[in-house]
């Protein structure tokens, strides 16, 4: 896993175009981020989702909402969330990992 000097990180992440949005009318968001290389030549070669119910789950991985697991892709824009819709007036929590074409996985 990374730490907090990793090489590669997501940064300027999003939901649906917005940065920590108070409410979404979309049951499937889509989510977006700008991969930030510290190194030359670096770039993202998988990601990874974590979507819960609280900062708590967050902080520990739990994905109880939803986990994409490690996705093989340098996408990392508009990708759509692939759980159960989501439900209105619920508050979620969400990040993503990166790895950058050395396995190093951003913290």
């Amino acid at each position: 896993m990374g730490n907090d000097f990793s090489l590669i990180k997501p940064v300027e992440l999003k939901c649906e175009y917005k940065t920590n949005p108070t409410g979404i009318d979309e049951k499937h968001p889509r989510f977006s981020w700008i991969t930030k290389c510290e190194s030359y030549n670096s770039f993202q070669t998988a990601y990874r989702i974590i979507i819960a119910s609280s900062i708590q789950r967050l902080l520990i991985r739990e994905g109880d909402i939803w986990d994409s697991g490690k996705v093989i892709s340098s996408d990392s824009t508009l990708i759509k969330f692939n759980g159960h819709p989501l439900h209105s007036n619920k508050t979620y929590f969400w990040q993503v990992m990166i790895w950058n074409e050395k396995e190093e996985a951003s913290s």
